[in-house]
Order: C-alpha cells, then structure tokens, then sequence
C-alpha cells in the first residue's frame, strides 16, 4: 500500500512540476515581450522655434530614458518571483512525501540495526540448544521455530535493504525543508509589482542625434539631457506598501488554500502518530500476554517445553522488532513536529 501511496505522489508531483513549467514559461515569455521596448531607444524627431530669432530647428536622433532600464528589470523580476511563488504553491504533494519517506527511510536504518542484533539472538539460542543436545542433556531440540524466525529476519533485512534503494531524497534534505510559507512568496510578489509601478516616478532622458537649423540650413550634432522626478514618489511607495501588507493579511483571512504547507504536513504526521501509537499500544499488550507464557514454560525443562519456549521467543523478537519500529516512529515524528514548529 505504502508504494502505491509514493507512486502517486510521484506521477502527482511531475504533473505540478510539467504545470509550473509551462506557466514559468508563460510568465518568462510575457515579461520578455513587455521589455523589449523599454531597453531599445525611441528614435525621435521634433521640430521647434525659438521664441527670439524665430529660427526653426529640427531634431533627429535617438532617445531612452534611463529608467526604462530599471523598470525592465522590475517587470522580469516580477515575472520571477511569480513563477516561484507559484512553483513553491504546487510542491504541497513534494513536500508531503519527501518528509513521510524521510521518515520511513530513518526508520527502517534503525530497524536493519535492530535486526541484526536480534539474528544474532537467534543464532544464540541455537547454538545454546545445540549445546544442549551434544551434553546429552536432550536428546534432540526442535528448533523448527528458530530456524523459522532466523530466515524470516533475513528475509526482512533484505527486504528493507532493497526498499531503502527507492527512497530516494534531495541531496542535503532535512524536515524543516518542508516548510512552505505562502504567505511570505506573495509578498515578494507584491514588492516585485510596487517596483515596477514606482519605476514611473523618475526618469532620465538622453537624446543624441542632428539638429538642422531650417532657416540658415546649418546642421550639427544635438546631446540632450532631461530629467524627472514626480514629488509624489514617496507617498506612493509609502502606500503601496500599505496596500500590500493589507493585501496579505487579508487573503489570510479570505481563503484557506493559502495555509502554508507546514500547517498540512503537521496535520499528516499527527495523523500517522495516532496510527503508530495504536499500533504500540497493541504489540505492547502482545508483549505481556507473551511475558506470562514465557514465564510459566520457563518452569520446565523437557523437550516439549523446550520446543515451546522456542516459538515463544519467535514471537518475542518479532513482537520487540515490532514495539521498537513504533517507538521510532514515534520518536522520529515527534522530532519532526517540533522542526516544523508543533
């Protein structure tokens, strides 16, 4: 069940990834397209009269305002940060599996060590029965159980081996990556637009070209210079800031798919902290029905008795491996909820 669960968060995760692609693209496209005019010069022609020799002149030329630059900057800027907001907004999916196999996958290394401490248990008692019988103690021992129990544990070590080469994480991956606060994307998108608005607030304009006098017919070159700057720049900045903070604090309050992801997530592993702990719950009243067997087969000592306590002590390991993969699941999702703030 668990690999049907990562193979959909899987295919989910390349289908967000195919979407924010073509919607970057879109952005990157349209951000390119608004910008090509602002960084190529306007050619110019103007004619005018001066007021004192009515002399009439005709300029030809080239001009840009250096502020274009800047607000071209502004406009792929915005486009940027658009595209990583809505990048980061698709990876709810991601980040839910990564930090569920981060989880698994630390588990299962603390349960590989686990064990190989209990086939070494299990090599033990067969070895102490073995001593049993060539003492002439017992004439035989049935060992039926722990020769099941031992191949049974390597079949799992094997198991969990080949299951810990598909969990695979992004190099250098902790819990707390998994935190996504969309909230402080969409005030970079927000900033990213007021820059571009307040780029309207000033300028600075270079005009190169020939200037002809009409009436003496005399040409030369022609340098110009003007600049801008509107007196009301920062009350505006001053209340676009406002406005965004404004606008954020209200799509808190307007609509609940901009809860960040952490909120989700710790949601989630609450969810599998409740289901592990009605697991222990269970192995550890397993753990004292196996505790009074144990107990009264332990008062004898024929070859039955032997055989017996030898399925019992089966099922104690599995059991213990059991009580133990719940108690670091536990352990390792309490940890992860105190990274994410819990």
């Amino acid at each position: 069940m668990k690999h049907i669960i990562y193979l959909l968060l899987t295919i989910a995760s390349l289908a967000h990834a195919d979407d924010s692609e073509l919607y970057c693209n879109y952005l990157t496209e349209k951000a390119q397209g608004e910008t090509a005019t602002m960084v190529m010069p306007d050619a110019v022609a103007r004619l005018s009269q001066a007021e004192i020799n009515k002399n009439s002149n005709v300029i030809i030329g080239l001009q840009q305002d250096l502020a274009k630059y800047f607000k071209a900057s502004s406009v792929k800027d915005l486009a940027k940060k658009e595209c990583e907001m809505y990048t980061a907004s698709q990876k709810k999916d991601d980040n839910v599996h990564y930090a569920m196999t981060y989880i698994r996958k630390t588990v299962i290394e603390y349960q590989l060590i686990k064990i190989d401490e209990a086939i070494l248990k299990v090599r033990a008692m067969l070895a102490q029965n073995e001593k049993l019988v060539n003492s002439g103690n017992m004439t035989i021992v049935d060992d039926q159980h722990l020769n099941t129990a031992y191949h049974k544990l390597t079949q799992q070590k094997e198991a969990f081996n080949v299951e810990l080469k598909t969990l695979s994480l992004p190099a250098g991956y902790e819990i707390k990556n998994s935190i996504y606060n969309v909230y402080t994307q969409m005030m970079a998108v927000k900033q990213a637009e007021n820059n571009v608005s307040n780029a309207d607030n000033w300028g600075v304009q270079l005009t190169v070209g020939a200037n002809q006098n009409l009436d003496t017919q005399n040409t030369g070159a022609y340098i110009g210079v003007q600049a801008r700057y509107n007196l009301g720049d920062y009350s505006k900045r001053n209340h676009l800031q406002k406005a965004s903070e404004s606008y954020v604090e209200w799509q808190k309050q307007k609509d609940s798919k901009y809860n960040n992801t952490a909120t989700y997530l710790i949601g989630e592993l609450e969810s599998l902290k409740v289901i592990q702990q009605n697991k222990l719950k269970d192995f550890i009243q397993e753990r004292s029905k196996l505790d009074e067997n144990l107990n009264i087969v332990s008062k004898f000592d024929t070859e039955e008795a032997i055989a017996f306590k030898n399925q019992l002590d089966m099922t104690y390991i599995e059991n213990d491996l059991n009580i133990y993969m719940s108690q670091k699941y536990i352990q390792i999702i309490e940890n992860s909820l105190h990274e994410l703030g819990a």
